[in-house]
């Protein structure tokens, strides 16, 4: 995971990041200051509805009308 986050940093410092995954090192994305607009991790729900669910709510927030 530290692989892709750098080499997001190396093309766009302001990039807005969604990380999915599981078993995610949140103490790596803190002490990085990686700017993590969201995480979801299927670490314990693998399935695609929770999954939907989840993006959905990240690209609301991302893309809310005003």
């Amino acid at each position: 995971m530290n692989g892709y986050l750098r080499d997001i940093r190396t093309y766009s410092e302001l990039a807005t990041i969604i990380i999915i995954g599981q078993n995610i090192d949140y103490e790596e994305l803190f002490k990085n200051h990686y700017r993590v607009f969201g995480v979801i991790d299927i670490t314990e729900n693998k399935s695609l509805t929770f999954l939907r669910n989840q993006i959905h709510f990240y690209l609301d927030g991302l893309y809310k009308k005003q």
